[in-house]
């Protein structure tokens, strides 16, 4: 009646020796866990052993594999012979991982992270890379990027004092804006892999440039921090501006793909799409059992997202990774559903916000840093006056303004920080304004007055 197309993977089962794993003291939990992770190692359209499957098994191991045992036994020495037994109808099959699922949660976990580190194991070797994690330390400073950012800030504000001490727990916090949240993050992260979500790919890029970049001007523009990974649906496109070494540009997108760098600033829709459990699923759900997760600004999201990403949290807490919500806006019931949903989790014993002193009108007169000439930019440094800017911020005393600014501050609508909207800065002659009370917005570049460009400004 024709052929049956086998996968090679559930050949692989043939070899498989009962008497040994018997003897081993495997139990059937255990058989069923080795004999799914072997059989669904790749994504095929074949889920079970039916009769017809099974009868041509038997005559694969007659007519081809056992005749030509000895060519096999130079590479796998340890197969003895090839077998089909109805064990393997018992213990492999999409009906066994159903029921695994719906009968016995652990084993159902257990099963996924050995199923998703054996596959990606598998990916790593087809790259030719040595391992499946890259070291958190980084190669110039050998710091930890906590470490990194505690030599920067040796005073650190109450949220990143609250979120290092507390990096063994599940956290949801809620902070104003410019308060420090990506560095508390970091601290929290602390010697663990972590994976920070945002929900535009514009912020995204900014803060994966601010953790990676190194700038001569400081830590204010830039960590340096190499083992950073950018991850969303434009990140090739991204890396390829970035990197014009073809093999150099292999090498991080794969580490990306892969789930290798210790630190990943990525969209929720690049992780949580375990919670459909498609085939392969299994791949990042066990990376994010060992490793921690930040959902920044949750209000963002839709109601459906939220869902899955409630669902997403049940899961991977269930199997021991964390999680921390850190957002300006929490609506309550989200933490609501937490309580519901049993997911354990403890929250900020308050609402951290810029000091008055520190802030007061930092958000209603700002110095657009970006629109500087060149020249004003270069003599500004050399002064020392961005210097004693940057001092005078960290120390919350009211800035020095020098005549060669003045033109360059501008209002911003009250509304624009209340809707979370980009703001395109005026010209400069378009506004002027008192020297009172004047605080600088600081951003990653100066004004390029030949290609008219003000990047670097995103909403934090």
């Amino acid at each position: 009646p024709g052929y049956i197309e086998i996968p090679h993977e559930v050949l692989s089962l043939l070899a498989v020796n009962e008497d040994i794993l018997d003897r081993d003291g495997y139990r059937n939990d255990d058989k069923i866990i080795l004999y799914n992770c072997i059989g669904f190692s790749h994504v095929r359209d074949f889920f079970n052993i039916g009769p017809d499957e099974e009868n041509y098994l038997k005559e694969i191991c007659r007519l081809d594999l056992n005749q030509n045992l000895q060519l096999v036994q130079k590479d796998f020495p340890c197969v003895k012979e090839f077998k089909y037994t109805n064990k393997i109808r018992k213990y492999f099959g999409l009906n066994n991982i159903h029921r695994m699922y719906n009968t016995n949660k652990d084993l159902f976990y257990r099963y996924i992270k050995i199923k998703g580190l054996l596959n990606r194991l598998d990916y790593a070797a087809s790259a030719m890379f040595d391992s499946i994690e890259i070291s958190p330390k980084d190669d110039k400073t050998g710091l930890y990027l906590y470490e990194i950012i505690k030599k920067a800030y040796p005073q650190l504000r109450d949220i990143q004092n609250f979120m290092y001490n507390n990096s063994d727990k599940n956290l949801v916090v809620i902070g104003s804006t410019g308060i420090g949240k990506t560095e508390a993050c970091c601290l929290w992260m602390k010697e663990d892999k972590m994976f920070y979500t945002l929900p535009l790919k514009v912020a995204i890029n900014a803060i994966y440039e601010r953790l990676s970049i190194e700038d001569p001007r400081g830590y204010d523009y830039g960590y340096g921090y190499k083992k950073a990974t950018l991850i969303h649906s434009d990140m090739i496109g991204y890396y390829m501006n970035l990197i014009k070494n073809k093999d150099d540009l292999y090498v991080k997108i794969t580490e990306a793909k892969q789930f290798q760098s210790p630190l990943s600033v990525s969209t929720v829709d690049q992780l949580f799409t375990f919670v459909f459990k498609y085939q392969g699923f299994e791949v990042p759900l066990s990376t994010l059992a060992y490793s921690k997760v930040v959902i920044d600004e949750l209000q963002m999201y839709d109601a459906e997202i939220v869902a899955y990403l409630l669902y997403g949290l049940k899961m991977i807490t269930d199997m021991g990774g964390k999680f921390s919500i850190v957002t300006a806006t929490l609506p309550k019931i989200f933490t609501i559903f937490l309580e519901d949903l049993k997911i354990p989790f403890t929250q900020a014993p308050k609402v951290y916000k810029r000091l008055k002193n520190e802030a007061k009108e930092m958000f209603r007169n700002i110095f657009n840093y970006n629109a500087i000439p060149r020249e004003i930019y270069d003599t500004l440094i050399k002064d020392g006056t961005i210097e004693r800017w940057k001092k005078d911020i960290q120390n919350g005393r009211k800035l020095e303004v020098i005549e060669e600014i003045k033109d360059y501050i501008v209002p911003l609508p009250e509304k624009a920080m209340k809707k979370g909207l980009l703001i395109e800065f005026p010209n400069k002659n378009e506004f002027k304004h008192s020297l009172d009370d004047v605080y600088i917005c600081t951003a990653h570049y100066y004004y390029d007055e030949e290609e008219h460009t003000g990047q670097g400004l995103v909403i934090d």
